[in-house]
């Protein structure tokens, strides 16, 4: 009798990030951008490469603006490359995302605090990209008022939902993902349901332009 295929539609990713390599990115330029007039560059630039809009929110709740951020650098560092390993890991699970387009199709959210029993981070694997235009940091003076300018609604996303598990150890972060294997119809994405989110999602404020990112 030949072996049988394994029975569950799921798939499994994994990813390990050194978190001394994103220390160095949110850092390497600082001093030089802070005498060219633009303070804290790296941080900005780093975030909306790699973060959907809400989840630069619930960075900027956990941190404050950009100034602090950069007073807590490790611990920014740290989390940063949990993230970032999350979201690595998510991607290798689905066969539909490739390196150019996988980051902002997937959400690491935060465990609900307000929940008697705390989790840890959950994915969600997008069926359509959010829009990359994070609260601008001048703009992050605290972790509720501002930032409340932009509603994000979970009900108003199509996805899928996946286990994660993040873990750091010395130097490295490193993440594992359990996926549901994704309908075959979200591997091609359609481009009016991705403008008719971003119209639902966003409430009005169209200044962020993410085109100059590096």
């Amino acid at each position: 009798m030949p072996p049988r295929p394994f029975p569950y539609p799921l798939k499994i990713g994994t990813d390990i990030c050194s978190i001394q390599r994103i220390q160095s990115i949110l850092t390497a330029n600082v001093r030089r951008e802070c005498e060219g007039s633009k303070s804290r560059e790296p941080l900005k630039r780093f975030l909306s490469k790699i973060f959907t809009y809400p989840e630069c929110q619930f960075f900027y709740d956990r941190f404050g603006p950009v100034e602090a951020a950069y007073n807590n650098i490790g611990q920014v560092s740290q989390y940063l490359a949990g993230r970032w390993a999350a979201k690595e890991a998510c991607r290798k699970a689905c066969g539909h995302l490739g390196k150019s387009n996988g980051l902002h199709s997937i959400m690491i959210l935060p465990s609900n605090s307000s929940s008697q029993q705390k989790g840890g981070p959950q994915g969600l694997i997008l069926r359509h990209r959010l829009p990359s235009r994070p609260p601008h940091p001048s703009d992050a003076t605290s972790s509720s008022t501002e930032l409340e300018r932009t509603v994000f609604n979970i009900e108003d996303v199509e996805g899928q939902f996946c286990e994660v598990s993040i873990t750091h150890d010395g130097q490295y972060a490193q993440a594992v993902a359990l996926v549901p294997s994704v309908p075959k119809e979200w591997w091609q994405a359609s481009s009016n349901a991705a403008a008719d989110v971003e119209s639902k999602l966003n409430t009005g404020n169209t200044s962020m332009d993410p085109s100059g990112v590096e």
